[in-house]
């Protein structure tokens, strides 16, 4: 049995194409994912944080944790750049999902030109990077992703970590050390503050500091003997088990900053490194009567 399809009098089509080139948001909310397309949003914050502006950051490349609304952009890795004023984000992504970033809602990215649209681009590894300029840190950042097999722009928030600076790359902080303290050679309790990560876990406070040839190094003793190690300025520290807890001594830069640290977790078999920060608080400091 033939069908037959009717013809479109030739008005109407004139009349829809009329109406499609008057209302160019037609085919930008078309290129743009609904929000019942898109799965569960993480919940990200930046309630109590401060931005970050290029301006309080000395010049120089970075690594520094990137959070991101969606699990499904993931982000392997993070290196913000901070050249003429103005901060620069590359992002290592540990999947080839997307074809373009923009910075900026999915809205934005499909109004805009295509030249404006950013590609990724393959790093040594073979893993793709898009590299983008931020207003700040610690503020939550709009980003739309290109789905390569939607092809359609989903709507992403990241949250670009200041923690993970290093101390002295703070313009805008003026580093507290135990030579500068005044702190002579000696054993003190500190109290320490920890933020970041993931999951339910505490440090003790106060922590004993000691102090010896102007250096300072603190004991952080973790509530679970599941922490083998941790990495503090690149060094790699063993865990002491000692009743049920994981301690270490780690040295301690400065005071009254975020330092970051990795520390890793063995449970039912895995490994999981977590990331953190621990803060020192330098006014807290006195001697222990131990």
């Amino acid at each position: 049995m033939k069908k037959h399809i009717r013809n479109i009098p030739a008005a109407i089509v004139v009349l829809l194409c009329s109406a499609i080139l008057a209302n160019p948001a037609w085919a930008e909310e078309a290129k743009v994912a609904s929000s019942s397309e898109m799965a569960p949003a993480n919940e990200i914050s930046d309630e109590g944080l401060v931005p970050v502006y290029p301006s309080s950051v000395a010049e120089g490349s970075y690594e520094i944790e990137a959070e991101c609304s969606s699990s499904m952009f993931p982000i392997d890795k993070c290196t913000v750049t901070v050249e003429d004023g103005e901060f620069t984000v590359t992002l290592t992504m540990g999947g080839d999902g997307y074809l373009y970033v923009y910075p900026g809602t999915g809205e934005e990215a499909a109004s805009v030109s295509e030249e404006e649209w950013i590609p990724f681009v393959l790093d040594e590894d073979g893993k793709q990077t898009y590299t983008f300029s931020v207003e700040a840190l610690d503020q939550l950042t709009d980003l739309a992703a290109f789905s390569k097999r939607k092809e359609k722009w989903y709507d992403r928030v990241l949250l670009l970590h200041a923690s993970g600076l290093p101390a002295e790359a703070r313009t805008d902080i003026e580093t507290v050390t135990a030579e500068s303290a005044g702190l002579e050679d000696g054993t003190y309790l500190v109290e320490l503050t920890l933020g970041g990560g993931k999951g339910y876990t505490a440090v003790k406070s106060p922590a004993v500091l000691e102090v010896e040839n102007q250096e300072a190094w603190a004991e952080i003793v973790w509530g679970s003997d599941k922490y083998d190690y941790m990495i503090v300025d690149d060094m790699t520290i063993e865990a002491e088990i000692r009743d049920g807890e994981s301690v270490f001594r780690i040295p301690v830069a400065g005071f009254d900053y975020p330092i970051p640290v990795i520390v890793d977790k063995a449970s039912l078999g895995t490994q999981t490194e977590l990331s953190y920060t621990l803060t020192f608080d330098s006014a807290s400091i006195q001697a222990s009567e131990n």
